[in-house]
C-alpha cells in the first residue's frame, strides 16, 4: 500500500471523496501505525538522551516543574502471544517483542492465506484461537522432566538416534507441516501430491501461490502486458487515469472547457464565488 500511494504521488490531485477513500484503505491498520509510531518516537528519544549534553540548552530545564518523560509504550499481550504462536508453527514473524510490525503482518497474512482465511494482517483476539487451535493439534506435550506412571507393559528399547534430517513420508519437496497437514512454500502451488514451482511471465512477481502484474502491467491470459496510456493521461496501477483538467472521453483524454466566470477541477469545471451553473454558463448570483 506505500508503495502504490508513494508511485502516485507525482501525479496525485485532489478529487472529492479522496479523503475518505485513504480513510477506508489506511483504517484497518490503525493500530500497527500508531504503535510503530510510538516505537520510533521513543527510539528517538532515548538516542537524544544518550548524546551528551555540552550546552545549556541541552540540560535539563529547572525553573521547578521536573522535565516530562516519555512514556513507553505497553506490549500488547494478544500481539505477543500471536507473534509465539507464529513463530512456533514455522510463520517467521521475528523477535515476540508484543508490537505489531511489518514482520508480523506479513506472517499473519502467511497464515490466512495456508488457512484460506481473509488476508488482513490484523492481529486479533480471533486469531489467536486459530493459532492456538492450531499449535494444539500439531504439538505434543513436553514430558522430558516427569515422572513416569507406573505400568506392567514391558520396556520399549530406547530409539536409536537419527541420522541425517531426512524428509517426512509422504511430504513432498518445498512444502513444510503445519498442525495435521503440509502446505506449499512460498512461490510454489499445491500440483496433487506436489509443489511445483510457480512460473511468472515477464513484468510479474510472485506472492504466495500466485503471480500478479507489476505496476503499469495489466493481466492479459497468462501474460503481463504495458499499460498503454494515451495523451494526457497517467498509469496507476494496471490502468490509466486523465491528468488534471482533462476528462476521459472513450479511449482519449480531451481537455475540459469551462465558460468564463468558471475553474476547472478533475475532470469538470465549477462556477466561481457569486456565480451559479446555468446550463452550460456561469450566471451572476444577484442576476
Amino acid at each position: 500500500m506505500v508503495a502504490d500511494y508513494n508511485s502516485r504521488c507525482g501525479q496525485y490531485r485532489y478529487r472529492r471523496g479522496s479523503l475518505e477513500s485513504a480513510r477506508r484503505d489506511v483504517e484497518p491498520y490503525r493500530s500497527e501505525l500508531q504503535s510503530d509510531g510510538r516505537n520510533r518516537f521513543v527510539g528517538a528519544y532515548n538516542s537524544q538522551r544518550q548524546q551528551p549534553q555540552n550546552s545549556a540548552r541541552e540540560r535539563q530545564p529547572s525553573f521547578g516543574t521536573p522535565a516530562r518523560q516519555a512514556t513507553r509504550p505497553e506490549p500488547d499481550p494478544t500481539v505477543l502471544a500471536i507473534q509465539e504462536k507464529l513463530n512456533q508453527l514455522g510463520y517467521k514473524a521475528g523477535v515476540a517483542d508484543g508490537f505489531a510490525g511489518g514482520g508480523t503482518r506479513a506472517a499473519i497474512m502467511a497464515f490466512q492465506r495456508d488457512k484460506g482465511l481473509s488476508q488482513d494482517g490484523l492481529a486479533t483476539p480471533q486469531l489467536l484461537d486459530q493459532l492456538e487451535r492450531q499449535t494444539s493439534e500439531g504439538s505434543r506435550p513436553n514430558t522430558a522432566n516427569a515422572s513416569p506412571p507406573p505400568s506392567t507393559a514391558p520396556t520399549v528399547p530406547p530409539t536409536p538416534a537419527p541420522g541425517p534430517a531426512s524428509p517426512k513420508p509422504g511430504i513432498p519437496a518445498n512444502a513444510f507441516v503445519s498442525g495435521s497437514n503440509w502446505y506449499c512454500k512460498d512461490g510454489f502451488k499445491r500440483v496433487g501430491d506436489q509443489c511445483d514451482a510457480v512460473i511468472a511471465p515477464q513484468n510479474a512477481f510472485v506472492s504466495g501461490a500466485n503471480w500478479y502484474c507489476k505496476e503499469g502491467f495489466k493481466r492479459i491470459g497468462d501474460q503481463c502486458e504495458a499499460v498503454i496510456a494515451p495523451q494526457n493521461a497517467f498509469v496507476s496501477g494496471a490502468n490509466w487515469y486523465c491528468k488534471e483538467g482533462f476528462k476521459r472521453v472513450g479511449n482519449q483524454c480531451d481537455a475540459v472547457i469551462a465558460p468564463p466566470n468558471a475553474f476547472i477541477s478533475g475532470a469538470s469545471w465549477y462556477c466561481k464565488e457569486g456565480f451559479k451553473k446555468s446550463g452550460e454558463k456561469c450566471v451572476s448570483v444577484i442576476d
